[in-house]
Parts: structure tokens; C-alpha cells; sequence
């Protein structure tokens, strides 16, 4: 994983942006300014022409990831900037993703532009992919072979990866407990659709109150289509109920099941975030934390009127 401080020399990298921008374009770049990215990727928009594009420079993986799901999406009804990778060579060592500047603004909450974006989930969801997990830019595919076992390989991985100091064995292994629980949900869960995988109202991209696009596709996954409703759910209560009436039914979505993959959205963000040597931690551990909570109040009261289920908590 990339992040900024492992870009060599960023003031040099810098400086030879706008010449690979321009060599990639065919045009003259001119000023460039930073936006804000995040810990893995470094983003800035600069003038090539008569053009304004927004350049990303980040983790290989999820560079070529969002440049392959915004070539195929070009194709379909979702709307999504174009996108044009300018691939690693000798001369400048990092995949470069250089996109199209989508006209307008982030969605304002309470926009109806939000019940938009969900008749467009709602298209995105139609999309049918083999595999599951974070998208192979290869081969437009999931790299695990079932919907568990990427959560189960999400879980192992934040185990090896987050400090005991930040969060302990114990929850951890709560998240391990709560996955088993809900085990029959995600066996079911045979075929995985695409997934926008970090879809809030920020990435929603809105011009004179209408949809322009979305946006940020680094995290693009196939999976369960209720996993990016969860993720946006974390947006707060009207927000979310402006998506699912774009969305349509079926309705309401499970919240044992919404809660869970807040929680394991959570412990994938705090997981980059400690392996790129981030300090963000404490609102991804505070979730962790409060899903938990309300998972094992859920099976409580589940097993209270389940004896089956009590005798599954107690094996």
C-alpha cells in the first residue's frame, strides 16, 4: 500500500506531474493544486488546456481498480467521470489515474439528488460479477470465492494488522463471533453484484439539483448489495431514508444485517488506516465498538424467543 510518504521525494513528483499529465493528454499543463485525498492516495486537479482534470496517485491496486470499474461503467446507465490511466514506467515509477472533472458539487444533505443516486445504486446493483471482494482490475472480478470468506479474510487481516493498543484481542474476536452468527444471511449471498464499496453523500456529485455522477471508485468490491447501503446508512437517518426511496424495496432492509457491515466497513477503513501509519483511528474503533453493542443485543433478544439460537450461543 502506497501512501504519501513512500512516494519518492513528493516535491520532485510533484514538479513532474504536469509534464506527465500533459505527455498523457497531448496538451500543455499548466497551474496545479492539491485537493484533499486521503492516507493512500495523493490528488490534485490541474489546468491541461482547456481542460480541468483531477489526477490520483496512490496504491496501485486500488488506482488500476478505479480506472477498470470506471471503463465498464462508462458503458452503462451509472453515471461516472472518464477515466484514463497513464500506467508506471521507468521514468515515472506510479500508475497515475487521471479524471474527468464532473460539473456541480458533493450532494448537500437532505438533497433530493440522493433519492436520485439511489434509482442509480439501484442500476449499479443489476451488475452481476463473478467472484467477491475488493474488484482484480485484471479481470473485473472479486478475489475471493465466497461472500464469507472475504469477511472472514477482512477480520484476519485487521487481527494482523491493528494494534492491540488501538483495538483489543477481545474485540477482534467479537467480530469473528458476530460473522458466525450471521453465517446463514451470508451463505446465501451466492451471487455477488458490483459495489460502489465507500458510497456516502460526499461521493455523490450533484449539478443544479441534478445527479452528475458518482464518484471515488478505489474501493469498488463485488458482494452483497445491502453492504453499500449500510455504508451509506452511516451518512445519518434522512440521508439514508432519501437513498432507499430512490432504491426501492425490498423493505426495511435487515438492520442486524446493515450493522454488521458497518462494523466490518469500519474495521477495513481502520485497517488502511493503521497499515499506511494513520492516526484516524478513534471514530472507526468507536463504531466497531457501538455495532458490536447492537449485534449482541439483537442475538439476545433473537435467542430469547429462539431456543435454538440460545443453544447456538451457548456451543
Amino acid at each position: 500500500m502506497v501512501v504519501d510518504g513512500e512516494f519518492s521525494s513528493e516535491g520532485s513528483l510533484r514538479q513532474s506531474i504536469p509534464a506527465r499529465v500533459g505527455e498523457a493528454l497531448g496538451c500543455s499543463a499548466g497551474s496545479m493544486r492539491r485537493l484533499a485525498g486521503s492516507i493512500v492516495n495523493l490528488v490534485h486537479a490541474i489546468r491541461c488546456g482547456e481542460r480541468q482534470v483531477i489526477v490520483k496517485l496512490g496504491a496501485a491496486d486500488g488506482i488500476r481498480r478505479e480506472a477498470a470499474v470506471l471503463t465498464m461503467l462508462r458503458q452503462t446507465a451509472v453515471p461516472v467521470p472518464h477515466a484514463v490511466l497513464v500506467a508506471a514506467d521507468a521514468v515515472f515509477p506510479h500508475d497515475m489515474l487521471l479524471l474527468d472533472v464532473l460539473p456541480g458539487q458533493h450532494a448537500e444533505p437532505g438533497s433530493e439528488v440522493l433519492a436520485d443516486a439511489g434509482q442509480c445504486l439501484r442500476r449499479l446493483h443489476d451488475l452481476a460479477l463473478p467472484g467477491f471482494g475488493l474488484v482484480c482490475p485484471d479481470r473485473l472480478a472479486g478475489t475471493h470465492d465466497t461472500w464469507a470468506g472475504f469477511l472472514d479474510a477482512v477480520v484476519a487481516n485487521a487481527a494482523k494488522v491493528v494494534p492491540a493498543s488501538i483495538m483489543s484481542p477481545g474485540m477482534h474476536d467479537e467480530v469473528g463471533v458476530q460473522l458466525r452468527r450471521m453465517r446463514d444471511h451470508l451463505a446465501r449471498v451466492h451471487q455477488g453484484v458490483l459495489l460502489h464499496g465507500d458510497l456516502v453523500p460526499k461521493h455523490v456529485w450533484s449539478e443544479a439539483d441534478q445527479l452528475a455522477g458518482l464518484i471515488d471508485w478505489g474501493d469498488a468490491m463485488v458482494g452483497d448489495p445491502l453492504f453499500d447501503l449500510a455504508r451509506f446508512s452511516m451518512a445519518g437517518r434522512d440521508d439514508f431514508q432519501l437513498l432507499l426511496r430512490g432504491y426501492g424495496g425490498p423493505f426495511p432492509p435487515d438492520e442486524r444485517i446493515l450493522s454488521l457491515y458497518r462494523l466490518v466497513w469500519s474495521l477495513m477503513a481502520l485497517t488502511v488506516e493503521c497499515g499506511a501509519g494513520g492516526d484516524w483511528v478513534a471514530d472507526y474503533v468507536s463504531t466497531v465498538r457501538r455495532e458490536l453493542a447492537f449485534c449482541d443485543s439483537s442475538w439476545l433478544k433473537g435467542a430469547a424467543r429462539d431456543p435454538r439460537a440460545a443453544r447456538i450461543r451457548c456451543s
